[in-house]
Order: structure tokens, then sequence, then C-alpha cells
């Protein structure tokens, strides 16, 4: 009887080991099915998560890397960042930096995006500093270039604008010589960068070159998030007609766009009408794209959605829902450390204090918001920013005029060439003379281009000269007719989208409808200093400097914010 068992026993350990070996041989047939599946279905997050669940029942590291990275992706297209990085580290456990450095870095990437989303800034940073470091250590040049726009990404949504347009360029630098449809994003988060700084023409143009860029490649999701953003640019410039235009030609794309992608446009046709004075469309577009969102979303979607609904609900006097909402922005953007977010919030809640008729609530709103503005938007940090992108464009046109010099001599060659030849071969004269006025035509419009790319250049290194110093001019003649004497003209006060100019011998100031930023162009900048977001002074007219004031000779204070105070104390030292 125990022979028996014993015999059973060895029998049943002898198939088991069969069964295993025979389902190690069916591993790598299966990861491949559903690998299979995972790509055919990669917007589809339950699909994601059957076959991630599935993959995770192998028993092979491969299979578990793939696994968690399917549920982590799943999680993430559903909004739930923070635990889609916890499936993205996770799979980290799996992947050898070393020995297959492309899976360790996709993991890596996907979980800085993650965070980020996620309101962790300083983890997401940290996490694509270290992506740049380890695609310099293999001088990977694709890597590097994607770390650096990434780094540039985040720098910006933390209100460090001269970090951000640093990193952008690097990667702009890169990808423009790869030629790779990555350039798109890239173009796409200077534009947005430039937006943060009030610099708007120059966010369109690079919106536009977004957008032919995408054109070029073909590929239907880059060319759909170009329109998109054009579409929001025009909105905010109140250029409706074409906002309308870009949102319709997003519209034709409806049917291939994701949840997420069909919420973010119903939000942002929700923002036009509402800026049209069309409330109750607004509110209906508002709401259906609150219900298509997860209930995890980003906290980014999540603030501009809260922002969005605060101003909504302000138009319509709904005091307590804007309140309420706005409130919620304010906390979101406390809690992922985004202070551009916070500036937009603190002017929407000083609106709304206006309107109940808090008055010093409202001013006091307002003041905060102008601080918080003026730190991340100081004329320092968009001197710098300007700099380094026209220097770009610099050495991008002296690379153009190097080509086509080089072309040139070329043609020369040839040119000269074709002439020796057609005196030698005197039979053969018509052909080589026809060769020879070819070449000739293409060596003059060769020339034409390298006059044209000279002058270029002259007219980029003319900005350069011209942004350090100004016009000198005695007199300025406002629209209204009126002259303004330099010498007596003592300071400037902007008020909403009129200028104040106060002159030393009169009580009532000249009103001009104008902007401190255009008319301070057209003063010389050694005797007019700007002090103040709202106030320029001439600096003859000084007589006394307090610690956030300025007293002029006939007894005007005028206040001083923080941003200009280094420049008032280098005209005093």
């Amino acid at each position: 009887m125990g022979g028996g068992l014993r015999r059973g026993f060895l029998l049943g350990v002898f198939m088991g080991v069969l069964g295993v070996v025979g389902l190690k041989g069916q591993v790598p047939e299966k990861l491949d099915l559903y690998l299979k599946k995972c790509r055919q279905n990669a917007h589809q997050p339950d699909s994601l998560r059957y076959y991630g669940k599935q993959m995770l029942l192998l028993e092979a590291k491969e299979a578990q890397y793939e696994g968690k990275f399917a549920l982590g992706y799943a999680l993430y297209q559903e909004g739930h960042f923070m635990r889609a990085a916890h499936y993205y580290l996770e799979a980290l456990e799996y992947a050898d930096s070393l020995a297959a450095p492309g899976k360790y870095e996709r993991i890596l990437r996907n979980r800085g995006i993650a965070l980020s989303k996620g309101g962790e800034a300083d983890k997401s940073q940290a996490v694509f500093h270290r992506l740049l470091s380890m695609a310099q250590a293999r001088r990977d040049s694709g890597a590097i270039a994607r770390a650096q726009n990434e780094l540039g990404l985040q720098y910006r949504l933390s209100g460090k604008f001269e970090e951000a347009m640093t990193h952008l360029r690097e990667a702009l630098a890169i990808s423009e010589a790869l030629d790779k449809p990555r350039v798109v994003n890239i173009y796409t988060n200077i534009a947005i960068l430039y937006g943060n700084m009030d610099q708007d023409s120059l966010a369109g143009n690079w919106f536009r070159k977004a957008f032919r860029r995408a054109k070029r490649y073909g590929i239907v999701k880059l060319e759909q998030r170009t329109i998109n953003n054009l579409a929001n640019y025009f909105r905010v410039q109140k250029e409706w007609d074409s906002a309308f235009y870009y949102s319709r030609k997003m519209r034709e794309h409806w049917a291939t766009l994701a949840p997420r992608e069909r919420s973010l446009h119903l939000q942002n046709q929700a923002d036009l009408l509402l800026q049209m004075k069309r409330l109750s469309r607004a509110d209906s577009f508002y709401r259906t794209a609150f219900q298509m969102m997860p209930p995890e979303m980003e906290s980014l979607r999540l603030s501009e959605l809260y922002s969005l609904g605060a101003r909504l609900a302000l138009a319509r006097g709904k005091h307590d829902t804007a309140r309420e909402r706005i409130n919620r922005v304010l906390a979101i953007a406390k809690r992922s450390k985004r202070p551009v977010r916070r500036a937009q919030a603190l002017l929407i809640k000083s609106q709304l204090a206006e309107q109940t008729g808090q008055t010093r609530e409202a001013l006091n709103l307002y003041k905060r918001y102008t601080h918080l503005e003026d730190s991340l938007a100081n004329a320092e940090t968009q001197t710098q920013v300007q700099r380094l992108l026209t220097e770009y464009e610099v050495a991008e046109r002296k690379k153009e005029l190097s080509l086509l010099q080089k072309s040139q001599a070329s043609w020369e060659r040839a040119s000269w060439l074709s002439l020796l030849l057609a005196l030698l071969l005197a039979g053969a004269g018509f052909i080589y003379y026809r060769r020879y006025r070819s070449t000739r035509r293409s060596f003059t419009t060769s020339q034409e281009r390298l006059d044209q790319a000279r002058e270029r250049l002259n007219q980029v290194q003319t900005k350069l000269e011209q942004a350090t110093r100004s016009e000198v001019a005695p007199q300025i003649r406002l629209k209204s007719k009126a002259v303004i004497d330099l010498d007596h003209l003592e300071c400037l006060e902007s008020e909403g989208h009129y200028l104040h100019f106060y002159m030393k011998d009169r009580s009532r100031p000249e009103v001009e409808r104008s902007t401190l930023k255009d008319m301070l162009e057209r003063l010389p900048g050694e005797q007019f200093l700007q002090v103040h977001r709202s106030y320029a002074v001439n600096t003859r007219y000084i007589k006394a400097l307090y610690a956030n004031r300025i007293l002029t000779h006939s007894g005007r204070e005028i206040p001083v914010s923080r941003t200009f105070k280094d420049s008032l104390r280098e005209l005093h030292s």
C-alpha cells in the first residue's frame, strides 16, 4: 500500500514538472499576444486593465514589467494620476537601467508626467533631471531633447520662466537638427510660455509654427492639438471669427477624440461663449465638460474647470457658487505649488469682492494679485528670455548664411567649369551654352537668397542693439494732438486702458488711451524710469526716495514696488 502511494506521488510530481515546463514554453507566445492587444486598445482603459492583469499571471520578469505598465497607463487615462505613478514605480523594479535603458526611461518618463499632473511638481522635476542625466551619460540626443522639453514644461508650470526657456531652447536646438515630430510640442510649450509672460504676439507666432509643422508631419493627433491651441489663442485675443474657425476644425475630429480631449474641447467652447456673453449656452457646455471628466482628474485641469466655473457664476451673479469654486482653485494651487494658477484665482476673487460691495477686500486681493504677477513676469526675466531666443534666431540665421555662402562657392565653380567646357567643345556649343545659362541663373538666385539672409541677420542684430537704447525725443505727440514736453512731464500713471500724464505746472493730467509699456518704449530710458506696475517717473523730479515710495518736487507721492527697487538703487548709488 505504501509503495503504491509513493509511486502515485512521484507520478504526480513528474506531471506537475511537465505542466510547468509547458507553461513556461507558452509565456513568450502569450506575452506577445497580450502586448499586441494592448497596442490595439491603447486608449481603452478597461481593455488595458484586463490584459495587464493577464500579464501579471505570467511569471516572466518582462511580463511583470509590461503588466504593471499597462495597469498604470489605464489609471493615467482615467485621471487617477497618483495611483498610476505608484504602478509605474513598481514596474521600475522589473526594468534594468543599464541592460534595457529604453524600457527603464519609458517608465520613468511616464511616472514624471503622472506626478506632475497629480500636483507633485518637485518630485516630477527630480524625475526629469534624473532622466536628463541618464540621457547625457548615454549621449542619446533624442532622449536629451525629451527630458529638456519636459523640464521646460515643469518649470513653466512652477512659474520659473527663465529656467523654463533655457531648457526649452536646448530641446528646440536638438529637435530641429533631428527633425522629429516632437519639435511641435516644443513650439507649443514656447508659445504657452510667452502667453504666461503676456507676450501675446510672440505666442501667436509660435502656435502658428506648431500648426504648420504638425501638418507637414501628417500626424492626426498632433494636428488636433495644434488646432485646439490656435482656437484657444484667438479666443483669448477676442478674435471671434478665427476662434470659431479653429473650433469648427476641431469639431471635425470629434469622433477620434478620447473622453478627456472631448471634455477639453467643450471647456474651451464654454470659455469662448462666456466671453461672448452667451451665458446659458456656456453653462451647458461647462456642465457637460465637467461630467465627462473622471472623479480624480488631474489637478491642472481641475483648477482650470473650477476657474472657468467661477467666472461663469460671477457673470451670472451667483456669488456663493463663484466663491466656492474659486476657493477650490486656490486650494489646488497651494497644494500643487502652481503660482500662475494662484495669481489668476486672486484676480477673479478680487472681482467677486468688488461685485459684492467689499471694496477694501477687493483692493487687498488685487494688490496680492499684482504682487504675484510682478514676481512671475518681471521686466528682467522677460528681457533675459527674449535675449535667449533672439540669440537662437541669430545663430539660425548665421547657419543659413553659411550654407548659402557654400552654395554660392559651389555655383561659381560650376559656372567656370561650364564656360571652359563650352570653349573646348565648340561643336557642342549650343548644349553647353544652355547649361551655362541655367547654372548662371541658379547662381543669381543663390546670390539673391544670400542677400536676403544678410538683410534678415542685420534686422535681428538691429533688434538686439535697440534693446539697450531708446529713441530720444524732446517732445511726444498724443493721439488727441496734445504735445507733451518731456522736460515738464513729471510722471505717468496707468489706470486700466488709459495713461495719465502729470505735468509739473498743471493741476489736471493729460489722458491718453495707451499702455505704460508702449509709452515707455517711446520715452528716453535714461530720463524716465518705471517704479511700479502702474507708475513711471521723470528722474529729474525725484526729490526724496523712501522704502516704498518716491516724493517728487511738486509734493506728489508715487508708490515703488519691490520689482523696481534695484534700478532705483543703481540710479542713486
